[in-house]
């Protein structure tokens, strides 16, 4: 379930959701598809923060085999990168991953790679820990719900291999400036 404006986010307005996971085995995550011309670079950020539970997954993902995958831990205040990865067999590739802890519990979280495959999926999730996960075929993190949360803000997909700056779109496309 998603609770939306339900925290302060980053830039100080009560705009951040709550991601609140039930108690299911399954995965647990928000989604959203995207289309892009087969194996270009990309890069999806999140601005996230624990509520009571500390590990997100940010997936790149089309048909079975064909992802990219990291899992995020936010107990960890001192990460720079991912604390785990998984890419498809049929294609994946992780250019990079980045973990910045930007104060008041926040972190950026950022995964940059490609798949052969023009219509995918940004996937923003639960893991169940900062290592040892299992991974789908298509780079979902298997997970036992617990009813915990998460709090989510800014999720962004972008073209190339930086992501930069948040811009933030309402329900349109918006350039940066």
């Amino acid at each position: 379930a998603v609770t939306a404006n339900a925290v302060v986010a980053p830039d100080g307005t009560t705009t951040a959701d709550t991601l609140t996971d039930d108690a299911t085995d399954d995965f647990h995550a928000v989604y959203d598809g995207i289309t892009l011309a087969t194996a270009t670079d990309v890069s999806l950020s999140v601005y996230a923060k624990a509520g009571t539970h500390n590990y997100v997954t940010l997936r790149y993902s089309g048909a079975a085999e064909n992802f990219i995958s990291a899992v995020f831990d936010l107990s960890d205040t001192n990460a720079t990168v991912r604390s785990e990865q998984d890419v498809g067999t049929t294609s994946g590739t992780i250019a990079a991953t980045k973990q910045e802890n930007i104060g008041n519990g926040w972190f950026r979280l950022t995964l940059v790679g490609k798949i052969s495959e023009a219509n995918r999926t940004f996937v923003i999730g639960f893991a169940e820990a900062a290592t040892g996960n299992t991974f789908g075929t298509t780079g979902a993190v298997t997970y036992v719900g617990t009813s915990t949360t998460l709090h989510l803000w800014g999720a962004q997909a972008e073209l190339g291999t930086v992501a930069t700056s948040y811009v933030p779109t309402y329900a349109a496309t918006a350039t940066r400036a």
